[in-house]
């Protein structure tokens, strides 16, 4: 039995009781699209018209304010400090044509989940600053070659982060999707980010409890989502790179 949300419904608490890790929609309507995220479900819309809209029982995330020591201490590891010098940083440069590649990524891997409905839905709403949603691609850049190395997508609403998926083009003893790892994470420290979600936790994210993230029930994370988006981050991440505060240097264009 499938959980349907249409855009006529009223979002709210209610959401917390839906069964399993996904409830399912129809509808690619922005409004219903934008309702979701601020109700803490995201929307995976393949070539099939009901598609899956993630919510998980048990979500995985970090407070990262209440980390902020050890985590600081983390981002600075011995492979950023050693490598920092052969890579460069930017956000948003070229949005969909890297969440492209993203998907590219994922389809030769664990299946193709992003489709061009879902980077066109994304950039909907990335275009429009009055749904209180925020769009990011953190694009880490091989100085040497001037290729893209790595990349990390999120949206943020208020001070809250959901990374929706990364990407890991260039795979040598640098490690780069570490790198940027740590490197977002010391910039959502620097913008006043309260809590930084992953969704399902899956193996890869193993690396993210030694910063104290965990998986919480899921009346925890609506409460904590629907309080930080109440809450405007201290400071922009497209600006923190711009103006040269992040841990690697800024990209030159």
């Amino acid at each position: 039995i499938r959980s349907l949300v249409s855009p006529a419904m009223d979002m709210g608490p209610w959401l917390v009781g839906l069964p399993r890790n996904y409830a399912h929609a129809t509808s690619l309507d922005m409004n219903l699209l934008v309702k979701l995220l601020h109700h803490g479900l995201f929307f995976l819309p393949g070539e099939s018209e009901i598609f899956p809209c993630p919510f998980p029982l048990t979500p995985f995330l970090l407070k990262v304010q209440e980390n902020e020591e050890s985590s600081a201490r983390k981002s600075r590891g011995k492979k950023l400090k050693r490598y920092r010098d052969s890579f460069e940083l930017s956000c948003n440069l070229d949005f969909a044509n890297h969440l492209r590649l993203c998907g590219k990524y994922h389809a030769e891997r664990s299946g193709e989940w992003i489709t061009e409905r879902f980077i066109s839905a994304m950039v909907e709403i990335q275009k429009d600053p009055s749904n209180g949603v925020n769009v990011y691609a953190f694009e880490l850049w091989d100085k040497a070659s001037g290729k893209l190395a790595a990349a990390s997508f999120s949206i943020s609403i208020g001070c809250f982060f959901h990374d929706f998926t990364m990407c890991t083009l260039m795979r040598d003893h640098r490690s780069p999707g570490h790198v940027l790892s740590k490197t977002v994470r010391a910039i959502l420290g620097e913008c006043g980010c309260i809590d930084w979600y992953w969704g399902i936790k899956i193996p890869y994210m193993e690396e993210y409890t030694s910063y104290g993230a965990v998986e919480v029930p899921r009346s925890e994370y609506y409460r904590r989502l629907r309080a930080d988006m109440q809450l405007p981050l201290k400071k922009n991440p497209e600006e923190v790179i711009r103006a040269g505060l992040a841990l690697l240097p800024t990209k030159s264009i």
